[in-house]
């Protein structure tokens, strides 16, 4: 859809004088994203020519660089392409975690309690077709990150490390047990504490990691991996999240769960 004179919310609604642009799905309690916008009348707005409307439900994609570029950055890459002087959000300190990609954009400086008012809006309004990361927002970013192997290359193989699958773990348990099987195994270890960084994502042939339910800034990073990797996933089987699978499938990997009693 295209406005007017319009504002963007942070988390990517429409609004003017006299109209919210809720869309049709309004009365659907997953689509009710006004309730988060931290937006009224009195709100200071920034301006620009033109600006993107992605809706979210809040704005906590905006929390950590790799939620930002899974989420956000990858649909705002797709409109760049058809509208490439369009602003979009950009969180104050995230421009060095971009340095990799090769995007470019004006980006207006993203503060909570600010919208931005442009005298031409570009974007979605919520509803299942905004909502749901698909198959074209990772080609998107893998297009824009040189780097990227479509297909794995050697046995190099990716740990996500958190507070149970720890670096000691890996280097002392999944290490030895891999190259017991094949010396040949190469083992890299990434977190969320490491944004941005996909030198030892790009052509690995497995990665293992803990999913489950509020796991996302773990995993967000790992659509720089090829297709056909085999990605291990361990769930706590009375927490079973899907997400991460769905990201799997749009991301054409091998993907395996294994519940944890």
């Amino acid at each position: 859809y295209s406005w007017k004179n319009a504002s963007v919310t942070p988390n990517g609604l429409v609004y003017d004088t006299y109209t919210i642009y809720t869309g049709k799905h309004q009365n659907d309690e997953r689509f009710q994203y006004w309730n988060q916008a931290n937006v009224d009348i009195f709100t200071p707005l920034q301006t620009r020519k033109q600006m993107m409307a992605l809706p979210f439900p809040d704005t906590s994609i905006f929390s950590h660089p790799d939620t930002y570029i899974l989420h956000y950055l990858s649909r705002a890459t797709r409109l760049l392409e058809t509208y490439p002087d369009t602003s979009i959000w950009m969180p104050n300190g995230f421009e060095s975690y971009l340095t990799s990609l090769h995007i470019s954009f004006d980006g207006v400086p993203f503060q909570e309690q600010t919208g931005c008012w442009a005298e031409k809006v570009i974007g979605m309004v919520p509803g299942p077709l905004s909502c749901e990361l698909g198959r074209e927002d990772i080609t998107a970013l893998r297009s824009r990150l040189p780097s990227w192997k479509p297909m794995p290359s050697g046995q190099q193989c990716v740990v996500v490390t958190d507070s149970v699958i720890t670096p000691r773990f890996v280097y002392e348990f999944i290490t030895p047990f891999l190259k017991a099987h094949d010396p040949g195994w190469m083992v890299s270890v990434v977190s969320e504490k490491n944004p941005g960084v996909y030198e030892s994502i790009v052509g690995a042939s497995l990665c293992i990691l803990l999913g489950g339910p509020n796991t996302h800034v773990r995993w967000c990073k790992l659509w720089a991996l090829p297709k056909d990797c085999c990605v291990v996933e361990f769930q706590q089987e009375l927490a079973v999240d899907g997400e991460f699978q769905h990201l799997c499938h749009i991301s054409d990997w091998k993907s395996w769960i294994y519940l944890l009693a």
